[in-house]
Order: C-alpha cells, then sequence, then structure tokens
C-alpha cells in the first residue's frame, strides 16, 4: 500500500522509511502499511501500523451518524490516513464498522480507535477545555496515558488526568516530530511489558 506523506504527517512518512528498510515483511493482505511486527504477538502488535484514508462521504455519513463534527484543524491528516498506532502513539480514525447502519465496532479486523467515542466519552477522563478536539493519545507512564487534544488556533495540548498539561505543541506537524520520538524510545520498555505479559498467559495455561 502506498500512501504520501505531506504537512502535517512528513513525520510519519520519514518514520516509515526508516522501518521499511530493516524490514523485510509484507502487509499480508491489510489495507494500510504495518511494520515492525511482534514475533510473539500472532501478528496483532506492530511498531507502526498506518490505516489507509476512507472517501470523505464515509467520514460525512459517519459525523451524521454519531453526531460529532470532525473539526477542520484534523482533516488534513484524515484525508491522509484514517488513523494511525505509531509505537504506543494513537492517532484516532474512522473505524469502517462504524459507517454503517446500525454503526457496530467490528473487533475482528483492526481498525482505527474510534474518534466519534473520543469526543464524546474518553475525553472526559483528561478535563480538556470546551473547544478542544481530541485526536489521539498515548503512554505517558505504563500505568498513565495521555491525551491529545487540537484547540481552535491549531495548537496541540497534552493532558494527563491528576497532572495536567505536560506538553504544547504549535501545531500537529511539531507534535508529531517530538513525540514520536518520545514514544519510539520508549518502546522497548512496553515490548519488555507485552512479553512479560505473554509469560504470564502461558503459565497460567500450564
Amino acid at each position: 500500500m502506498s500512501i504520501v506523506f505531506s504537512w502535517p504527517l512528513a513525520s510519519i512518512g520519514r518514520e516509515l522509511k526508516v522501518l521499511n528498510e530493516e524490514s523485510n515483511e509484507k502487509d499480508h493482505g491489510f489495507d494500510g502499511i504495518q511494520l515492525g511486527g511482534h514475533p510473539r504477538s500472532d501478528g496483532e502488535l506492530y511498531a507502526v501500523r498506518v490505516f489507509s484514508p476512507l472517501p470523505l462521504s464515509s467520514i460525512e455519513k459517519y459525523e451524521r451518524i454519531h453526531g460529532v463534527q470532525i473539526v477542520a484543524g484534523y482533516s488534513s491528516v484524515l484525508s491522509q490516513i484514517n488513523g494511525a498506532w505509531i509505537y504506543r502513539l494513537a492517532l484516532y480514525g474512522v473505524p469502517p464498522s462504524m459507517t454503517e447502519e446500525p454503526p457496530l465496532l467490528d473487533r475482528s479486523i483492526p481498525q482505527p480507535l474510534d474518534i466519534a467515542t473520543a469526543n464524546l466519552n474518553w475525553r472526559n477522563a483528561f478535563s480538556p477545555s470546551r473547544d478542544e478536539f481530541h485526536f489521539g493519545s498515548s503512554s505517558w507512564t505504563l500505568e498513565k496515558n495521555v491525551g491529545y487534544f487540537l484547540g481552535p488556533s491549531g495548537r496541540v495540548r497534552g493532558l494527563v488526568d491528576g497532572q495536567g498539561c505536560v506538553g504544547e505543541w504549535m501545531d500537529i506537524d511539531s507534535f508529531l516530530q517530538e513525540e514520536i520520538v518520545r514514544n519510539r524510545e520508549a518502546y522497548p520498555e512496553y515490548l519488555s511489558f507485552f512479553d512479560e505479559m505473554i509469560s504470564r498467559r502461558k503459565k497460567r495455561r500450564n
């Protein structure tokens, strides 16, 4: 799958280029790009997974069904990709199964985290301003997540429950440049945690 990354997603394109040069993996029919598969995850965990964009008509239908308005500042993202996982950084998107009537969340196939649910429910855990749009999250510690919010001026804030604002960026581009690096550096710790969970499951089964 070929996706052209332009502003504000150029840093994702650069990260994929590096991973692609280090990997001989195939997409195995996945409609998008996925690289850095974990050998013990049975195809569930990838370092980076980017979902192909949906037609504008599907996004507009989704907005009508769920009563949510995707802000103009995030449209430049959804015009290129329909969300992503970049190490442990999630950019929310439109799960294709949630554009159907009735909308149902299909967990049998990879889909982006649901941006409507994020803005109707998940945002409440972070206490953002009323005019901030919740578009992503990532691990802050092994116990806590940071939620990312886009303001009317285009600025991005990272909020952690109980800690408030832990980061601020002038736009999505500068946010991605910094947070991709932070999540890449923290990813080995997460993989160790993931391996430990797998080992515990095997012990319980035995």
